[in-house]
């Protein structure tokens, strides 16, 4: 198979605009388009659910990056490669390629243009957002470490297979230290924390069991969380690296849980900022997929980052990634540093978007996790559900 760079991966995908309804519906599922804007909605191919499956055509989307598909029900979301490798076929990613471009022949370009009455592609920014944050200039912020996106892929590939291997090796073990110190599976570590098999693949978490060398770094071994960057001039959104939850306990014993390949800044489940109008923002990766589990289907859950990590975006340039949300919501860690870093975006904000952001502090002292495992979930249900606003909303 040819080496793709991701530029052309990208002009794979937007060139076949158009089929992956085609392929749903040659699996046997009934979708219907909106005759206004050519996207299309039905049953989801993955849970059976009825009324929360929907495409949206490459030409409603900002990030002009091929069709995407997501269903409000099971949270399974993705791309016509996404189709491919998790949907009937399961295909590895460079034979999901290959299908494409068969996909292009079987279905003639025509099909790639909805020629129907389009609704106009959203401007970059939407009429209803106040001035204010229309004006918010552009995230100024490092650009990430140039990593082979298709290398980087190929490992996620991997890992995400040997999560699913993980339990028929004893010596792939997680330790868990503090008040429930003892040895975990990889599988039974996010089942612990709350996270659902679902969840662990809608966000395509993995599994290193080994240090990897990745262009003259070492990854270190432990479950693999994926990093994806978008370019602001091109809209382009590549993995850009690994967080890795480690599982050396000479490591974690010195204090050090998790441990990183790629640099740059970056907003996890950055997606459902496209789908939803009311953001919560957490502090965590593992956080914001728990969190995205109970709120997913409601609300867009992204996370800021470490507060006092290189990834941090500037409290004055928060407002630029949030143009499209009316509320955002602010729930980090309930300690000293994540007070901190509230503080700082309300005052650096107070002005032009204090009615859209709002504080959602945690008890102190503890992170999203720590809130579900130690208060239990009718508490946890109850905290958000009497902080944040309530469906329906105003402008649905």
């Amino acid at each position: 198979m040819p080496d793709y760079s991701t530029a052309e991966i990208t002009e794979m995908k937007v060139r076949a605009t158009g089929i992956l309804p085609k392929l749903i519906m040659d699996n046997g599922n009934h979708l219907n388009q909106n005759p206004k804007n050519g996207n299309w909605s039905g049953a989801c191919p993955e849970c059976g659910g009825e009324d929360r499956f929907a495409i949206f055509l490459n030409q409603n989307r900002k990030s002009q990056t091929g069709d995407f598909f997501n269903c409000r029900g099971c949270n399974w979301k993705g791309d016509i490669i996404t189709w491919y490798m998790e949907g009937p076929s399961q295909t590895s990613f460079p034979d999901a390629l290959v299908l494409i471009e068969g996909g292009h022949k079987r279905y003639g370009a025509d099909t790639t243009t909805y020629t129907g009455d389009i609704a106009a592609a959203p401007a970059d920014v939407p009429a209803d957002v106040p001035a204010a944050v229309a004006a918010a200039p552009a995230v100024v912020t490092p650009t990430p470490e140039k990593l082979d996106p298709v290398m980087l892929t190929k490992h996620l590939e991997n890992f995400r297979f040997n999560l699913l291997v993980a339990d028929e090796h004893p010596e792939w073990q997680l330790y868990q230290n503090g008040s429930a110190a003892r040895n975990f599976s990889p599988m039974e570590y996010l089942e612990y924390r709350g996270l659902s098999v679902s969840t662990v693949k809608k966000f395509k978490l993995g599994f290193n069991p080994d240090w990897l060398d990745i262009e003259g770094t070492k990854l270190a071994p432990g479950i693999t969380i994926p990093l994806y960057y978008t370019d602001p001039a091109t809209s382009q959104n590549d993995i850009i690296g690994f967080n890795v939850r480690l599982y050396d306990l000479g490591l974690i014993e010195k204090g050090t849980k998790y441990m990183r390949r790629g640099t740059g800044p970056y907003l996890l489940n950055k997606d459902s900022l496209d789908v939803h109008k009311i953001a919560v923002v957490v502090e965590g990766e593992l956080d914001a997929f728990l969190l995205d589990q109970y709120l997913g289907d409601r609300y867009a859950v992204v996370t800021y980052g470490s507060v006092t990590g290189t990834s941090q975006v500037s409290p004055e340039d928060m407002a630029s990634h949030f143009m499209n949300q009316k509320k955002v919501y602010w729930c980090l860690d309930g300690d000293a540093a994540g007070t901190t870093a509230i503080e700082s975006i309300m005052n650096a904000n107070v002005g032009t978007n204090g009615e859209r952001f709002e504080r959602l502090g945690l008890p102190e002292g503890i992170d999203i996790t720590e809130f579900l495992m130690d208060k239990g979930e009718k508490e946890f249900d109850n905290f958000f559900a009497t902080r944040l606003l309530q469906p329906p909303f105003p402008w649905d």
